[in-house]
């Protein structure tokens, strides 16, 4: 307990002495524990610091900084804008023109600070096209449209003969690529000196192409 608590009090210090704050109102502050430690240690360093213990670590963006595991219901908030953005249109009265830009300038980049720092479950994606789909096919509450067209051709590039539309999960995969693209090719930048530093990874990757 006395080398946790040694180790805690010098990365609050480092904290400080960093960001310029110190840590005055203790009655805010949280403490988050791994699942690892035993409980008496964790009530120990509790009594010792005299920060209230906290089993989530926030939000960030709006995006969970820790979870135990992946799932649906983890990004359910990012379900809810696209299903609230659509209710607040009203899709009977718009052109596909509209709709089709709609969904390009604000549904399919709504999510983009989430997928590029997570793969979303397919089940995400799968739902965030659904809704895509709907909107672009003019469904409302009231009344259900026909697609003339399949989902596929509607996602194909316009000089192709599509709506340049683009699936969820190709937008994920496109923005994680983009950060491995960076990691590889960026070796002087904060976040990836950071990043091979704590997982002890990208020190093969070449830097010339």
């Amino acid at each position: 307990i006395v080398e946790q608590f040694e180790v805690l009090r010098k990365v609050l210090d480092l904290f400080c002495n960093s960001s310029g704050e110190k840590v005055i109102v203790l009655i805010k502050t949280r403490i988050f524990f791994s699942s690892n430690d035993h409980w008496e240690v964790r009530d120990q360093i509790v009594q010792k610091c005299g920060f209230q213990r906290t089993t989530s670590l926030g939000k960030y963006l709006g995006v969970l900084l820790h979870h135990d595991r992946v799932s649906k219901q983890n990004y359910q908030f990012l379900l809810d804008k696209v299903t609230q953005s659509f209710s607040e249109w009203k899709t009977s009265r718009l052109s596909i023109a509209s709709r089709v830009t709609l969904t390009k300038a604000v549904i399919q980049a709504m999510p983009n600070y989430v997928t590029q720092i997570s793969l979303l479950p397919s089940s995400v994606c799968e739902e965030i096209d659904k809704h895509c789909r709907n909107f672009f096919g003019g469904h409302t509450t009231n009344s259900r449209e026909v697609h003339w067209k399949n989902w596929d051709s509607i996602c194909t590039p316009k000089k192709h003969g599509g709506f340049g539309l683009r699936k969820a999960s190709t937008i994920n995969h496109a923005l994680l690529m983009k950060v491995g693209w960076n990691l590889c090719t960026k070796p002087n930048a904060l976040w990836v000196r950071m990043v091979r530093s704590k997982y002890k990874c990208g020190e093969r990757c070449s830097t010339t192409y």
